[in-house]
């Protein structure tokens, strides 16, 4: 699928380039957002907008941008197990220490981060204060209840909405036309990237 701007990050995007030009990148961002929002397309912009920008898009793109880039980091929970344990997060903490191959910085992605053990989490808590050289960690979930407050207080939050039914149902009407999008987007809670599973 060939990629094709997400139009409802469009504030999101704005936002954050705004704060880049002045300087006033958080080095920490927590996105919130509902299943099929677009946080995983937004995650892989702001990695591109700090290690690419000279490749990267206006917009967050889907699919997702991939790329593999020495100094980008993104960290899952292994397949056997079900959640993020303490051992991977010291890993990228590792990792984060390191000097970054192109002076850019490094960027990490933690996904779902509220999956996060608490000896996890706790672990992580002195690089959100003090995130080594220039680094950018970003963190991805559904929702923010089971995340410690301690992480919260470290992170810029930013709720990516799920966007109104017109602006869902014409750009999904780009990505296949013809499909029975209107009921897939009911099925999917209004989320247009979820809608786009049940149809395909």
């Amino acid at each position: 699928m060939k990629e094709s701007d997400i139009p409802w990050l469009a504030s999101f995007a704005k936002q954050w380039l705004e704060q880049q030009s002045q300087g006033r990148r958080p080095h920490a961002v927590l996105l919130l957002g509902a299943p099929g929002v677009g946080k995983r397309c937004a995650a892989a912009w702001l990695a591109r907008r700090q290690l690419r920008p000279d490749a990267a898009a206006t917009l967050p793109q889907f699919p997702p941008v991939a790329l593999l880039h020495p100094d980008l980091h993104w960290l899952r929970k292994p397949d056997d197990k079900q959640t993020i344990i303490i051992s991977q997060v010291r890993e990228l903490i590792g990792e984060l220490a390191l000097t970054s191959h192109e002076g850019r910085g490094k960027v990490a992605v933690i996904e779902p981060a509220n999956i996060m053990t608490h000896q996890a989490a706790n672990s992580l808590l002195k690089t959100l204060e003090e995130p080594p050289g220039d680094a950018l960690i970003i963190l991805i979930a559904d929702r923010m209840g089971r995340l410690p407050a301690t992480i919260l207080s470290r992170c810029q939050r930013v709720t990516l909405a799920i966007p109104d039914e017109a602006t869902s149902l014409a750009w999904l009407e780009r990505q296949h036309p013809g499909s029975p999008w209107a009921e897939a987007l009911r099925e999917a809670g209004g989320a247009p990237l979820a809608a786009l599973e049940v149809v395909e």
